[in-house]
């Protein structure tokens, strides 16, 4: 997947998810007990979880989105095999 940053975990407690910006405005509204957008400058560029909040599924469901906006075809070929196959 070669130097494709998709996540960050600055503390043990947060977790820097890199997505696009409807999936940012769209985890914000939905869970604002546990996210927050990412912002650089004026730029918003992901959404951070509390991870002493957030479930394990919110945090699956957009570490797999950030994954796969950057993933070759061959990997998300692979992602897709193991999803049906389960």
């Amino acid at each position: 997947m070669g130097k494709k940053i998709f996540a960050t975990l600055p503390t043990p407690q947060s977790l820097r998810v890199f997505v696009d910006e409807e999936s940012i405005q769209s985890a914000v509204q939905r869970h604002p007990d546990c996210c927050e957008p990412v912002r650089w400058g004026a730029k918003v560029l992901g959404v951070a979880f509390d991870l002493d909040v957030a479930g394990h599924e919110l945090v699956e469901e957009y570490l797999t989105q950030a994954w796969a906006s950057r993933a070759t075809p061959r990997l998300l070929a692979q992602l897709d095999s193991r999803t049906h196959s389960s």
